[in-house]
């Protein structure tokens, strides 16, 4: 989650039980510092329009509940995506993304208008007619990390995307992101990726596959 508006990361898809695996083998596949390890469980809703007037202007509007398991605290963000803004299929992505700490687990999107009226166009509109949409629910294990010029974050997702709409599908969420938190060579990040995935494949026999799709869009396809 940055503060400098844009999110730049690599997404692959991993097994289940791979953040087990992942930890065993840390100083296996490269040369950089842990500087901090956490274990997050993450609830998001995902709010749009029966219309879906939000996914239509590309944007992904999110409230997280984040409960840090090590330190047993609680944050709360509400935050707005764009959709990826280059064309790749290795698992990158480049979005813009504005977060707002907001300090309640029951949100009141109509007590923050001030913040969305920024970056959704035709808010006035939209507002009154929000409603929750869909869920993602996952057990988050971080690992921020110096590696060459970069702070970067690796984070392995394991949990579900699932709707109150639409009750017949649910979808399965197990991912590595590694999001790029400090500096901003894309090239080294790359590279890292490559490393992580290389090694697991020729070591391990775990393929690490692209996912070009986020969990935005995965939730928005329960619907279509």
């Amino acid at each position: 989650m940055q503060n400098n508006n844009t999110e730049i990361e690599i997404k692959l898809s991993c097994p289940q039980n791979f953040n087990d695996i992942f930890a065993k083998n840390l100083n296996n596949f490269g040369t950089f510092e842990v500087i901090k390890n956490e274990q997050i469980n993450c609830l998001n809703t995902y709010f749009d329009t029966k219309n879906f007037d939000l996914k239509q202007q590309k944007t992904a509007l999110r409230f997280r509940k984040m409960h840090n398991i090590k330190s047993n605290q609680n944050n709360y963000f509400l935050t707005i995506k764009s959709s990826n803004l280059i064309d790749n299929q290795r698992g990158l992505s480049n979005r813009k993304e504005f977060n707002l700490k907001v300090f309640t687990e029951n949100i009141n999107l109509q007590n923050h208008n001030d913040f969305l009226a920024k970056y959704i166009p035709n808010f006035s509109q939209v507002i009154p007619n929000l409603q929750a949409m869909f869920y993602t629910n996952f057990l988050r294990n971080t690992y921020l990390i110096n590696y060459e010029t970069l702070q970067i974050e690796i984070a392995i997702d394991n949990g579900k995307i699932y709707s109150d709409l639409i009750t017949t599908k649910i979808y399965e969420i197990s991912e590595i992101e590694m999001e790029i938190i400090k500096g901003d060579n894309v090239d080294l990040l790359n590279k890292f990726a490559d490393n992580l995935s290389n090694y697991f494949a020729q070591q391990k026999n775990i393929i690490l596959t692209p996912l070009n799709d986020s969990k935005a869009k995965r939730g928005y396809s329960l619907f279509f």
